[in-house]
């Protein structure tokens, strides 16, 4: 197999892992071999010396002479684009339903970022929010999703306008219903949103002279 880099190596550790668990059991040599399709010596050489490396790292642990285990907390962060790649992938090979600290301990990605991907791929048609569980979004892959054998390209993030306005708004109106507005600490939260709503409109006027 030609062009193998630790990032193949790695996404076909994700799934073997996934596989594995849901199995209950570890990932083999001989399937981490097949799955990559190594054939030649060079390709042997290049999976062998990366799994020393992953080894040594602490994202491959041995089970066994003949097995390991994928620890995804242990993998370096995404680099840019990876992390599209990444979320796409974990969300390929759940089984069944899922949440977002999926996806997050899987990809080894922030919150922020995880949250963000997982809006794209459902935006995209590749996932359906299904919904709510303890206050969590619950995910499911579409058939679109199961029909795709090949990563898309990371979709274009579009400048979305006022979105820090939005969210001061909406916590202007969540302290107005809740909070004792007569408090000390209420009116200093109100002051710093609307302080934000003040400077967002600022910029966005300005902008437009």
């Amino acid at each position: 197999m030609s062009g193998l880099t630790a990032k193949k190596i790695r996404a076909a550790l994700v799934e073997l892992s996934a596989e594995a668990s849901e199995a209950g059991g570890a990932i083999s040599k001989e399937a981490l071999r097949a799955r990559l399709n190594i054939s030649t010596a060079k390709a042997g050489d290049v999976l062998k010396d990366t799994v020393k490396r992953f080894l040594k790292s602490g994202e491959l642990r041995r089970v066994s002479e003949q097995s390991f285990e994928y620890v995804p907390e242990a993998a370096p962060p995404a680099d840019s684009g990876e992390g599209w790649a990444r979320v796409f992938r974990a969300a390929r090979i759940a089984k069944g339903e899922f949440d977002r600290a999926y996806v997050i301990r899987l990809a080894v990605l922030g919150p922020t970022a995880a949250g963000r991907y997982l809006r794209a791929m459902t935006d995209g048609g590749y996932l359906d929010a299904t919904g709510h569980e303890g206050g969590k979004i619950i995910y499911r892959a579409t058939s679109r999703l199961k029909n795709t054998p090949t990563i898309p390209p990371e979709p274009k993030r579009e400048r979305v306008p006022f979105v820090k306005a939005r969210a001061a708004m909406g916590e202007l109106v969540n302290l107005f219903v809740t909070a004792e507005l007569s408090t000390e600490a209420a009116r200093r939260k109100i002051l710093e949103q609307l302080a934000i709503l003040e400077k967002e409109f600022r910029k966005e006027v300005e902008s437009d002279y």
